[in-house]
């Protein structure tokens, strides 16, 4: 029941995916300049998308929280496990401050992890 309510769902935003889509590119076939308008459509298609699979999490998240399946480990933890939390942060924030004297830089504060990588690949 519940995957045919999730395909249904799936089938559903296809469609609204497809229309929003088809809706954009019938005046796009009117107008001279389809180059430009192919990837605003094209956009549109990938942000119709996005959404749907948004609105799908969103109501898996809701139902799930209904049945009482919602995460259980979030919300008061135990002292063992915040002492490792609190050891975590504060070597996250020793290695923060060790990077940036090496870099001669003020130190970020970190607030929810690691920095990530820089992208330092030739284009």
């Amino acid at each position: 029941l519940a995957r045919e309510r999730r395909e249904r769902e799936a089938a559903e935003a296809r469609a609204a995916a497809r229309r929003s889509a088809s809706a954009t590119a019938q005046p796009a076939a009117a107008q001279p300049d389809a180059a430009s308008d192919a990837a605003s459509d094209a956009d549109a298609k990938k942000r119709a998308i996005i959404a749907a699979a948004l609105e799908r999490a969103r109501k898996k998240k809701e139902e799930l929280a209904a049945q009482g399946d919602a995460p259980k480990n979030t919300d008061g933890v135990s002292a063992a496990v915040q002492a490792q939390i609190d050891a975590a942060e504060a070597r996250r924030k020793r290695l923060a401050e060790q990077q940036a004297q090496d870099t001669g830089a003020a130190a970020p504060e970190p607030d929810d992890g690691p920095p990530a990588p820089s992208d330092k690949t030739p284009r």
